[in-house]
């Protein structure tokens, strides 16, 4: 019988494309909700802001940006 899961699609690109990306994504969520990520995190850590999916894709990507941006 076959499996009904799927695997995971792996995409291979440059890390700049991945800035990219990333940033493009954190620019729109910021200019939807007219605030910065950093704003809508400490929102979320503060319980003033519910973490909802579309805010945890959000901050996850925004976190995600931070991290390949510097090298760490």
């Amino acid at each position: 019988m076959p499996s009904i899961v799927r695997k995971p699609r792996i995409v291979r690109e440059p890390v700049e494309v991945t800035i990219g990306r990333l940033e493009t994504y954190v620019a729109r969520m910021e200019h939807r909700y007219e605030c910065e990520s950093s704003s809508v995190a400490e929102a979320v850590v503060d319980g003033t802001t519910r973490e909802t999916a579309e805010i945890s894709r959000w901050l996850t990507n925004y976190w995600t940006l931070k991290h390949l941006a510097t090298g760490a």
